[in-house]
Formats: C-alpha cells, sequence, structure tokens
C-alpha cells in the first residue's frame, strides 16, 4: 500500500488510561461544526508520511492537551468507507493532567462507563479485541 493510498484510508486511536479512568473527548457543543455530542475516544487520520505513532501523539495534544504515549497495539477494525481504524493502549506523560481546550473538551470516565458514555451501538462495532480489553480492564478492578 502506498503511503498515499495509506493516509486515505487509515486512522489511529488510542485507550488511555490513568487511575482506572479512560480519557474520551468531545467538540464542545457551542463550536461550530460540532458533530453529535457525544463523548468519544480520540480517533485521528494519518496523513501522508506520518507514521501511526506519530498521528496519535499529534492527535492527543490537539483534541486534549494531553501528551500521550503510544503503548501495545490492541488490534484493528474496518471502519465506514474503506477505513482501516488501528487501536492502541496510550499512557499519559503526567497524572496531573489539564484536560480541555480550544473547541474541544476532555474528561476521564471510569473504564465501567466507557459503553454508557459511547453508546452500545458505537461500542457493538468494535473489533473483539477492543472489546476483550476493557472486559479486562473493568474485571481487573
Amino acid at each position: 500500500m502506498t503511503a498515499e493510498r495509506r493516509a486515505e484510508t487509515c486512522m489511529v486511536t488510542a485507550i488511555v488510561i490513568h487511575n482506572g479512568k479512560v480519557l474520551v473527548y468531545r467538540k464542545r457543543p457551542e463550536s461550530q461544526g460540532g458533530r453529535d455530542g457525544n463523548w468519544r475516544i480520540p480517533l485521528g487520520k494519518v496523513n501522508k508520511n506520518e507514521s501511526e505513532l506519530m498521528v496519535l501523539v499529534r492527535l492527543f495534544v490537539i483534541k486534549t492537551n494531553l501528551m500521550v504515549w503510544p503503548g501495545k497495539y490492541i488490534g484493528w477494525q474496518q471502519g465506514t468507507n474503506g477505513m482501516t481504524i488501528h487501536w492502541y493502549e496510550g499512557r499519559p506523560e503526567s497524572p496531573d493532567i489539564y484536560i480541555g481546550c480550544g473547541q474541544y473538551e476532555a474528561k476521564w470516565v471510569p473504564a465501567t462507563e466507557v459503553v454508557q458514555e459511547y453508546g452500545e451501538k458505537e461500542v457493538s462495532l468494535w473489533p473483539q479485541e477492543v472489546k476483550d480489553y476493557f472486559k479486562n480492564l473493568v474485571n481487573s478492578k
């Protein structure tokens, strides 16, 4: 796959955990073009000449004002419109985090509440590896 083709079709996300909570974000309701107002795990497109790991770092700084270091690879899924979404684990650089900046806001939610925040319909689209990751996260408490 060429870098240009990959940039058109590859997306990345990371599950970032701190003290048993997962980082989610949304576009502020007052921001123009605000999506549906639902909280989500940040997702970003891999641009030409970018690695997936570079995108994860950039994505979290822009959407949550948080430096996140990519961790282990969890799995992938075929998203809408032929996009491939790669899931990683992530860890915040510091436990003392200022969340929310600009047109986005972010918060930590208990791992047990991620499904409620996201919605069961959305979660049903996640790859089995991600569902298992959350199940293990919740059961490890």
